[in-house]
């Protein structure tokens, strides 16, 4: 009887422990406001303020590294992906950048195979592996994907402010600023790190209009020639860091950009 009662009483460890040191934190399902809800800031037009419903997802609590994206990009190099950008570094555990919205999601499904893992995006009922055909998406898959704008800015909230990573200060021998490790600044309330102001993420949706209508799991406009960008970047100042701020870029476009990977399952 005493070992079954010690065995109970260490079952809430156990799960925090599981929680803590899992890389990916657990976004649970609900309602927020997204956009910008700050009357005084007429700089954001682009981001009604409206209520969203996001379901349970979980997010990584770190940017992908370079060696993270390195590993992976080797592998799918000799396993389909003939066509999936080195992308750059400046060191194994700082964010990787210079990677295009199709090679993120080339890296969600390579990584995905590479572990053993139900890939998200498929094209003619294939993994997509090449090419710069848009894909279909399994949501209820396991695999590593994007995260939708919704589900972006509903983890970035997290309840706390988090520190950024804009200009910081030069590290010998280069004489300019940029990135720091991962991890390097302050966690916010679901416990993601470097929110804000280290690279630009690429998230799902088409750059648009928002829905205002009070949306369940929104996933952009249908069609647009862009991809929604968020979170600011080290070589920017101040404003893009700001959680409402959103940014239009072409696709096949790269510079201080990379991606925090989510998922709807870790199961």
């Amino acid at each position: 009887m005493k070992i079954l009662f010690r065995y109970v009483a260490l079952l809430p460890l156990m799960a925090l422990c599981l929680s803590a040191c899992s890389p990916f934190a657990r976004i649970p399902a609900g309602s927020f406001t997204m956009g910008n809800s700050i009357a005084a800031d007429t700089d954001i037009t682009d981001a009604s303020p409206h209520t969203v419903t996001v379901s349970e997802f979980y997010m990584a609590k770190n940017l992908v590294t370079w060696a993270e994206y390195q590993a992976v990009q080797v592998w799918a190099a000799s396993n389909g992906y003939t066509d999936m950008a080195a992308g750059y570094g400046k060191a194994d555990t700082h964010p990787v950048e210079m990677i295009s919205w199709w090679d993120s999601i080339k890296y969600c499904n390579a990584r995905s195979q590479k572990e053993g893992l139900t890939p998200v995006y498929t094209v003619n009922g294939a993994v997509m592996k090449t090419g710069t055909t848009v894909p279909a998406v399994n949501w209820t898959a396991n695999g590593y994907r994007l995260p939708t704008e919704a589900e972006w800015e509903k983890a970035a909230r997290g309840g706390l402010s988090s520190a950024v990573n804009n200009f910081h200060p030069p590290h010998a021998p280069r004489s300019e600023s940029y990135t720091t490790p991962v991890e390097s600044f302050v966690v916010n309330g679901y416990g993601l790190k470097d929110v804000v102001g280290k690279v630009w993420q690429w998230c799902w949706d088409c750059y648009g209009t928002y829905d205002t209508a009070s949306p369940t799991n929104p996933r952009g406009v249908l069609s647009d020639s862009s991809r929604v960008l968020r979170g600011g970047c080290w070589d920017d100042g101040a404003y893009p860091c700001c959680i409402a701020d959103r940014y239009s870029y072409y696709p096949s476009n790269t510079g201080s950009i990379g991606l925090r990977v989510a998922r709807s399952s870790v199961r």
